[in-house]
C-alpha cells in the first residue's frame, strides 16, 4: 500500500500572494539538481492550471502522475529538506514555528514495502483526508471560552429537551448536527461583537486576573475551535440517552419507579462507561492515519468553510457560496417528496409494471417490489431523507459495493427464490398475508403476537401455562435469516480483523503510548508506524493520561455495579451481569472499531447481548433491557467518543479540551432528559393511558419506542432465546460458525495474491448488509448506489478537482438541508394538524389516499397486506 504524507500534497497560499508547498523544494534548492526543468515545469502546469485549487497537491493534476511520482522519488532521496515557510505565516502553521514538525519529516512518504497499517484500499483513500483536513494549525486559539460554555449548554439543553419532548410523540424531531453548526455560527460571531473587546495581546503567566478574565469573555472573533467543540459537547448531549428506554418502560409497563437518584446515575454510568474504553483506544483506533472515521469529514470541510481553514481565501468563498446555493436548493426541493409528492419517496417501478394501483397485484411481486415494506427491487428514492441514510457521498465506494451487494443478493434474489419455490418455516403463508418482509413477531395464526396473554397483569410476569396455551413465537424466514446473519456478522468480525489487522494491533501495543508524553513538541516519537501530519501537530498538546481514562472506566463499572447491587429488587441484574456486558463490550469495540473507522459501517453487538443474558437469566426481563443497555452502550459510546477524538485531531482541538467538552455535554444532556421525562409522564396522562391500551384524548402521545423496548423485554427476557429460537428456528445457530469460516479463504487468497482484491470482499459488512432493507428501507438501495457510484467512484477519479472542492461541501449542505424542510414541514404543517386537528394535506396521484392504498408506492394495496 502507498501512503504519502500530506504534507507532500497540501499546498495554501501565504497572505502575500505567494504560493508554498509544504513539503516541496525551494527553487534554490531545484537550482543546484539536474532535474530542475522537469519539477519547475510540473509546478508551473499546475499553476497555470488553476492557481486557486490551494488545497490540493500534485496528485491532482490530470496528467503527468508518473512522472511526478519519479520526481517525488528522486527528490525525497537527493535533496534536502526545504526552509520553513515565510515569516509572515507564524501565527497561521505551526510547521513555521520553532519546535513544530521537523524538517527532515515534512517530506516523510511511505513506499509500498513499508508497513503503515493495513486498509483495504481499491486506491488510495487517505487523499481524502489529505485534501479535506487542514494541515495548519494556531495553538494560540482558545477553546473553553465563555462563547463556548453559554452556546454548548444552550444547545445541549435545548436539543435534549426537544428529543425528550418528542420521544413520546408520533410525530418526532430531533436537533442535527448540521443545525446546530448553522445556528450556532452567527450567535457565536454575534457574541463576538457585542462582548466587551479583547486585550490586544494573549494574557501571559504574570498577567492580571481582570485581563485574563477579559481574555475568557472574548478572546477575539469567534473561531474555529471554538466551534468545533461547542458541536461535539453537543453532539454528546443532544440525543435521548440508551437508559431512558429502560426507565420509562419500568414506569409505564412495570410500575416501578426507581427514583431520581438511581434514575441519574444510571443514566451517566451507561453513558460515560464508553469513555474509558474510548480513550484506552486510541493508539489503535484515533492515532493512526487509517483509521479514518468518514463521518468527521463533512463536518471537517464544512467548518472550515465557515472558518477558512488553510484554503486560500478565493476557495473559501467559492466553497461558502457553493454551500449556500446548494442549502437552499436542497431545502426548496425537499417540499416535494416530503410534503407534495410522498410517492416520490419510494417509486416501486416493479410494482407499477406488474399491476400498479390494480387491486390483481401479484403478493409476492407486491412485496418484493414495495420500497418500504419489502425487498424493494427497482425501487427508486427521491427523498434526500432516505438516499442519505446510506451516507453515499462519505461511506467509501468498496464499502458500499459490500452493503449494495449484499443486500441485492440476499433480499432481491434468494429471498424471492426461497419465497417461490419452499414452504419452510411457513414461508408462503407469511408471503400470502403480505408479511415476506416482516420484522414483527406474530403468533400461529400470524396475527402480531400479543404478550399481554401470556403475562400476570398484577405482577407482569410470565405465565407459562398461557404461552403453552396460547402459541409461540413465529418470524417471517426473512427475519429469521437476518438474525441468523446477525450472529454471523460478530462471529466474522472477530476473524476478520484477527487476520486482516491482527499484526497491526499487535504491533501498536508494543509502540509507547503517546498520551503517556504530553506536549512532545513534535519531535520525532519511537513509534515504527509514524504519525502523520494531524498527530504531529497535536503532539504539542497535552494529551490527557491513559490513568484518567482508566480510573473513568473503573469508576463507572464500579458505579454500575453498585446500581444494580443497591436497587436489585427493581433492576434484577446482578454485579456478575455488569462485568459480562461490559466484557463483550469490551471484546467487540475494537474489531468494531477498527471496521467502522475504515468503512464508515457499523456492526450492532445489542442482538448478542439479549441472546446471551436471555439463556443465562431467563424470566428476567428488567435484567434482559438493563444488560443490553451496559453491553451496546459501552460500545456504542466508545465508539461515537472515538470519532469525535478523531475530529479533534482533524480540527486540531486540543485532547484534554475534548474531554471536558465531552463529558459536560454527556452529564448535562443527560439530566435533562430525565427532567423532561418525569415532567411528561406527571403532566401527561394520555402517555400512560397508551401504554396501558386506553383510549387517549390526543392520539399524537404515543410512547411507542418505549413499547418496543418493552416488547423486547419480553420475548428475550421473560420468554427468553430458549423458546423464542426453538425447535423450528434451532439451525439460526450454525451461522455463528458460518460467519467464522468465511473470512478465511479470502484471507488466504489475499495473502497469495495480494493485489486481486480480495481483501475487499468484507465478510462483517456483508453478513450485516443482508437485512438492511429492515432499517433503512428496499427504496434507499438503487438510488445510493447511484449516487456513490457517480460521485464516490466516477467524479472522485476522473473529476478530483471538483470532488475534493465540493463533494464533503454538498454532502453537509444535502444533509442539512433535509433537516430544515423537515423542521419547516413540522412547524408549517404537522403541528397545526395535532392541535387542531386541520392541515393542509391534499390526496393526489403523487399523494394517494393512504387510508385505502395503505402505502403511498401503490405496492401495498387494501387486500394484500394486512
Amino acid at each position: 500500500m502507498h501512503i504519502r504524507n500530506p504534507s507532500d500534497t497540501m499546498r495554501h497560499e501565504e497572505e502575500d500572494g505567494t504560493s508554498v508547498v509544504e513539503g516541496e523544494l525551494s527553487p534554490v534548492s531545484k537550482a543546484s539538481i539536474h532535474r530542475t526543468t522537469c519539477s519547475d515545469r510540473i509546478d508551473a502546469i499546475e499553476h497555470v492550471h488553476d492557481q486557486n485549487f490551494s488545497m490540493f497537491g500534485r496528485h491532482q493534476v490530470p496528467f503527468g502522475d508518473d512522472l511526478k511520482r519519479d520526481v517525488f522519488d528522486l527528490e525525497r532521496s537527493s535533496v534536502p529538506p526545504p526552509p520553513s515557510p515565510t515569516p509572515v505565516s507564524t501565527l497561521k502553521s505551526i510547521q513555521s514555528t520553532k519546535g513544530a514538525v521537523p524538517d527532515e519529516e515534512k517530506d516523510f512518504r511511505m513506499d509500498e514495502d513499508q508497513h503503515h497499517g493495513y486498509t483495504p484500499l481499491g486506491d488510495d483513500q487517505l487523499q481524502d483526508v489529505r485534501n479535506v483536513v487542514p494541515t495548519t494549525d494556531d495553538p494560540t486559539l482558545p477553546c473553553l471560552t465563555f462563547r463556548f460554555w453559554v452556546l454548548s449548554t444552550l444547545f445541549v439543553v435545548f436539543g435534549a429537551a426537544v428529543g425528550q419532548f418528542y420521544f413520546f410523540r408520533s410525530a418526532t424531531i430531533s436537533l442535527s448536527l448540521f443545525f446546530v453548526i448553522l445556528t450556532s455560527y452567527p450567535l457565536g460571531v454575534g457574541l463576538s461583537k457585542i462582548m466587551p473587546r479583547p486585550p490586544p495581546f494573549p494574557p501571559s503567566s504574570d498577567s492580571s486576573f481582570m485581563t485574563k478574565f477579559r481574555y475568557w469573555l472574548n478572546p477575539g472573533p469567534f473561531n474555529v475551535k471554538e466551534h468545533t467543540l461547542l458541536v461535539v459537547t453537543a453532539s454528546c448531549g443532544i440525543s435521548v440517552a440508551y437508559a431512558i428506554d429502560v426507565i420509562s418502560v419500568q414506569i409505564l409497563y412495570y410500575k416501578q419507579d426507581i427514583g431520581i437518584l438511581a434514575s441519574v446515575l444510571l443514566l451517566w454510568t451507561t453513558q460515560c462507561l464508553g469513555y474509558g474504553l474510548a480513550g484506552l483506544l486510541r493508539n489503535w483506533l484515533v492515532y493512526p492515519a487509517d483509521m479514518v472515521w468518514w463521518s468527521a469529514l463533512p463536518y471537517v470541510q464544512l467548518m472550515s468553510t465557515f472558518h477558512g481553514g488553510q484554503a486560500s481565501p478565493n476557495l473559501t468563498r467559492q466553497r461558502l457560496s457553493f454551500f449556500k446555493r446548494a442549502l437552499l436548493l436542497v431545502t426548496l426541493y425537499q417540499f416535494i417528496p416530503g410534503f407534495l409528492a410522498p410517492t416520490l419517496n419510494s417509486v416501486a417501478l416493479l410494482c407499477l409494471l406488474g399491476g400498479g394501483p390494480s387491486q390483481n397485484i401479484d403478493p409476492l411481486l407486491a412485496q418484493v417490489g414495495s420500497g418500504f415494506n419489502g425487498a424493494g427491487v427497482l425501487a427508486f428514492s427521491f427523498d434526500w431523507n432516505y438516499i442519505g441514510s446510506l451516507g453515499p457521498l462519505i461511506t467509501p465506494f468498496w464499502s458500499m459495493l459490500n452493503v449494495i451487494g449484499s443486500t441485492v443478493v440476499f433480499a432481491w434474489i434468494i429471498m424471492p427464490i426461497f419465497y417461490k419455490f419452499t414452504n419452510i418455516w411457513r414461508s408462503q403463508d407469511f408471503v400470502n398475508k403480505g408479511l415476506a418482509f416482516s420484522t414483527l413477531t406474530f403468533d400461529q395464526n400470524l396475527d402480531l403476537y400479543n404478550i399481554t396473554r401470556i403475562l400476570d397483569p398484577r405482577t407482569n410476569t410470565l405465565v407459562e401455562s398461557a404461552y403453552e396455551s396460547y402459541s409461540p413465537l413465529y418470524l417471517s424466514p426473512f427475519w429469521a435469516i437476518g438474525y441468523g446473519t446477525a450472529f454471523a456478522a460478530l462471529s466474522a468480525t472477530l476473524v476478520h480483523v484477527l487476520l486482516f489487522h491482527g499484526k497491526d494491533i499487535v504491533a501498536r501495543f508494543n509502540v509507547r503510548n503517546k498520551s503517556e508524553s504530553p506536549g512532545s513538541k513534535g519531535e520525532k516519537n519511537d513509534d515504527p508506524y509514524g504519525d502523520d501530519i494531524h498527530m504531529r501537530l497535536m503532539r504539542r498538546y497535552p494529551e490527557v493520561p491513559s490513568w484518567v481514562y482508566m480510573a473513568v472506566f473503573i469508576g463507572m463499572t464500579a458505579l454500575s455495579i453498585f446500581i444494580v447491587e443497591f436497587w436489585n429488587l427493581h433492576l434484577q441484574l446482578r454485579w456478575w451481569g455488569v462485568l459480562l456486558a461490559v466484557a463483550l463490550a469490551g471484546v467487540f469495540v475494537l474489531p468494531v472499531g477498527i471496521i467502522q473507522a475504515i468503512s464508515n459501517q457499523s456492526i450492532g453487538i445489542n442482538v448478542v447481548t439479549e441472546f446471551v443474558i436471555g439463556f443465562i437469566s431467563p424470566g428476567q426481563p428488567i435484567a434482559n433491557i438493563l444488560f443490553k443497555t451496559y453491553g451496546y452502550m459501552a460500545l456504542s459510546q466508545a465508539l461515537n467518543l472515538v470519532s469525535d477524538l478523531k475530529l479533534g485531531v482533524y480540527m486540531k482541538i486540543p485532547p484534554r479540551a475534548m474531554f471536558v467538552g465531552q463529558v459536560y455535554g454527556t452529564m448535562i444532556g443527560a439530566v435533562v432528559n430525565y427532567a423532561i421525562m418525569k415532567m411528561l409522564l406527571i403532566s401527561v396522562p394520555d402517555i400512560q393511558r397508551k401504554a396501558d391500551g386506553l383510549h387517549v384524548g390526543d392520539e399524537q402521545w404515543n410512547p411507542r419506542y418505549s413499547s418496543i423496548f418493552y416488547a423486547a423485554s419480553v420475548i428475550w427476557g421473560m420468554i427468553g432465546p430458549a423458546k423464542f429460537f426453538g425447535e423450528m428456528y434451532r439451525s439460526i445457530y450454525w451461522f455463528f460458525l458460518v460467519g467464522a469460516v468465511t473470512p478465511i479463504p479470502f484471507a488466504l487468497l489475499h495473502y497469495k495474491y495480494p493485489k486481486a482484491g480480495f481483501d475487499l470482499i468484507h465478510w462483517p459488512i456483508i453478513f450485516q448488509s443482508t437485512v438492511f432493507i429492515a432499517q433503512n428501507g428496499g427504496n434507499t438501495i438503487t438510488t445510493a448506489f447511484i449516487v456513490s457510484l457517480v460521485f464516490m467512484w466516477y467524479i472522485r477519479k476522473y473529476h478530483s478537482r471538483w470532488f475534493y472542492k465540493y463533494n464533503y461541501t454538498l454532502s453537509a449542505a444535502l444533509d442539512s438541508g433535509s433537516f430544515l424542510t423537515n423542521f419547516l414541514i413540522y412547524l408549517l404543517f404537522t403541528l397545526p394538524k395535532t392541535i387542531n386537528g386541520q392541515g393542509l394535506f391534499v390526496n393526489w396521484a403523487l399523494n394517494p389516499n393512504q387510508q385505502f392504498w395503505k402505502s403511498t408506492e401503490y405496492c401495498a394495496t387494501a387486500d394484500t397486506f394486512t
